[in-house]
């Protein structure tokens, strides 16, 4: 429906009523209408109406597999309002989409305070990607900002041709859409397409933990010792092997920002690199233990041959398990007292099976 026609109507409450009204019926008519979610959009000054969440909460108690795609448009809104009124619609089941981040909204950060389960990303910034290295280095770094330290899941909407497709999977893990990947379809093929393909997006409440930034963020803005308390105990079990060194006796602010940076740098560093993606991938067991014995990283070589995941799990546990694990401990003892960085041990593994 032409955007302009849609801008002229005034009286955005009726219309968005009859439109979610209408989809609803059209996908009662699919037979795949339990694995189907649907994103409708409608206007935010619809959101901001009690009489529209009344409508939603009744409607959307009875069908299921809808979410609800907002586009501010360059406008104020009343902000609290409209969070109070997702929450209530986020009980009956509903998800929430922030459409065309990037461009169509006016301080758009704020924004992100209404935690959407998904966020688009406006198409605009997607066309000039495969012509144009700022813009690609531009939407990478949007990208990152959002998904890798907010959080959130992000949807990279108009991707139109192989070559944009290419360039933002290099992101990593994207969730995209476009005309590349299907033109709109009639309701009476729907159902068939499902049939075809496997569903790339399983639509389901977002339910992903912050990132570790978030939480050193919430201490470096702290206002007092119970905000500080607060935020300490919400980042430690974030951290259950303090990486970040933490004393948590004697909480140094400062200090915490400068080790952490230091990781970050590390992480970065050509050697970890190597090293993290050779321990992922190698052909044998990967196993790091702490100073006490517990499991920090094992691959999944490891935990295939184990049948289990060590990591976090305490000591005696795995003793209680795996007797010979001791053997482990012992040569870790061997090489912690030892001057040099390597320990070289021949050991046995012996396989039980039965030929039938």
């Amino acid at each position: 429906m032409p955007i302009h026609f849609i801008s002229g109507i005034e009286d955005k409450e009726s219309f968005d009523k009859e439109v979610i009204s209408h989809v609803i019926s059209d996908k009662l008519s699919l037979r795949n209408q339990a694995h189907i979610h649907i994103s409708i959009n409608v206007s935010v000054d619809s959101l901001e109406s009690e009489s529209f969440i009344e409508y939603c909460e009744t409607i959307f108690s009875l069908n299921k597999g809808f979410t609800l795609e907002l586009n501010f448009n360059n406008k104020h809104f009343d902000l609290e309002k409209i969070r109070i009124h997702i929450k209530r619609l986020r009980h009956v089941g509903v998800l929430f989409t922030l459409n065309d981040y990037g461009t169509e909204c006016v301080s758009s950060d704020p924004l992100l305070g209404l935690n959407f389960d998904y966020i688009k990303i406006d198409r605009s910034l997607i066309s000039a990607i495969n012509d144009d290295y700022l813009s690609f280095c531009f939407l990478r770094s949007l990208y990152h900002k959002l998904n890798k330290f907010l959080g959130n899941t992000v949807i990279i909407k108009g991707i139109e041709n192989v070559n944009q497709l290419n360039l933002i999977q290099s992101f990593g893990s994207v969730i995209s859409q476009g005309y590349h990947f299907s033109y709109p379809l009639p309701l009476s093929d729907i159902d068939q397409n499902f049939e075809s393909k496997k569903p790339q997006l399983e639509n389901k409440p977002s339910s992903i933990t912050p990132p570790i930034d978030r939480f050193i963020y919430n201490l470096n803005i702290a206002k007092n010792d119970v905000e500080l308390e607060t935020a300490l105990s919400e980042l430690k079990p974030q951290d259950p092997f303090n990486l970040l060194g933490i004393d948590y006796n004697n909480f140094d602010l400062h200090a915490l920002n400068t080790k952490y940076q230091e990781l970050l740098d590390g992480i970065k560093s050509p050697s970890i690199l190597f090293t993290t993606n050779l321990m992922k991938h190698c052909n044998f067991l990967c196993i790091l233990r702490d100073e006490y014995g517990v499991a920090i990283y094992n691959n999944k070589k490891h935990i295939d041959y184990l049948e289990c995941d060590l990591v976090g799990m305490p000591v005696d546990t795995v003793l209680a398990r795996f007797p010979d694990y001791q053997t482990c401990l012992q040569l870790d003892q061997q090489l912690l007292n030892k001057k040099s960085d390597n320990l070289i041990s021949n050991e046995t593994i012996e396989f039980h099976f039965t030929i039938s």
